[in-house]
């Protein structure tokens, strides 16, 4: 199994963060937290588990933070306790290929798709039961067990060959839904996530600050879930902003000055709804 991890080693990190723009090569050399291996294929490590075969993945800004160790230690997926090695690779489309005795939400041949496993280790991968309050209410990323360390560790991810799951951390794919478009279920369900924690209604004013992709994936879910709210980007980027325009944006904003152009615009935003990952700010 070829595959692509970065292990949780602090004195390399902050070796290649320091070199890095003197060494761009130092990312994929020996000091390098980063490896490129070719593992022996991993027996199944229980009933539960799936092995799994990659067709397709997306190159996520999380995943070369990771690589190039190119984000704030504080925020990033390394902080986490119970994470010490990262294997590259989440916005995966994979083939079931093996499926353990106790599976019984998977058959082999299946399309999925990973939840990302940044996070770490969850009750439910974990095999705990009961599980803690958070895992029990669909929260994983909450874990109260996630520094346990208990039972056994996906390897692989989608960034190689293939990998090993648990059968809780993937998700089975409808079958005329197009590759392409299931690489980005995982980057949807971040935007989309955002939007339904304070739903638009309808003649409301929807502010995305912001034109990356989780950006431009907000357009979308907004205009999904109300499809008679109006949104407006501000964007930094003229690719980005014509891309806005074409995904349902009603106004873009990319330069001058941005307050004045706001207020010109009638029933300017209300209230925020938060933050969400990379930065951007979605307002009614």
């Amino acid at each position: 199994m070829r595959t692509i991890y970065v292990d949780k080693h602090i004195p390399r990190m902050f070796l290649v963060q320091t070199l890095r723009s003197i060494w761009p090569g130092v990312v994929w050399s020996p000091i390098s937290p980063a490896h490129v291996v070719d593992l022996d294929e991993p027996q199944l490590p229980g009933p539960g588990w799936l092995r799994l075969r990659n067709i397709q993945c997306g190159i996520c800004a999380t995943d070369l933070s990771l690589l190039y160790v190119d984000a704030d230690p504080a925020s990033a997926p390394a902080a986490l306790p119970g994470n010490s090695r990262f294997y590259l690779g989440h916005e995966v489309v994979s083939e079931v290929v093996e499926i353990g005795a106790g599976v019984k939400r998977f058959q082999v041949g299946e399309r999925v798709v990973m939840e990302s496993r940044f996070a770490g280790p969850n009750c439910h991968s974990q095999e705990i039961d009961p599980p803690c309050v958070h895992c029990a209410a669909g929260q994983t990323r909450l874990c109260e067990n996630a520094s346990l360390g208990q039972g056994t560790a996906g390897v692989g991810g989608g960034w190689g060959d293939g990998y090993i799951a648990h059968e809780s951390e993937v998700w089975p794919l409808p079958e005329g839904l197009p590759t392409d478009q299931a690489s980005l279920i995982e980057p949807n369900a971040v935007a989309l996530h955002s939007v339904l924690r304070k739903p638009p209604l309808a003649g409301d004013h929807v502010l995305v600050v912001g034109a990356g992709i989780i950006g431009l994936l907000i357009v979308q879910m907004a205009k999904i879930v109300e499809p008679d709210c109006q949104v407006t980007v501000l964007a930094r980027y003229v690719h980005q902003a014509d891309m806005a325009r074409q995904l349902g944006a009603d106004a873009v904003i990319s330069e001058g000055d941005l307050y004045t152009q706001l207020a010109e615009i009638p029933d300017e935003p209300r209230h925020a709804a938060g933050w969400i990952r990379g930065g951007l700010r979605l307002c009614w």
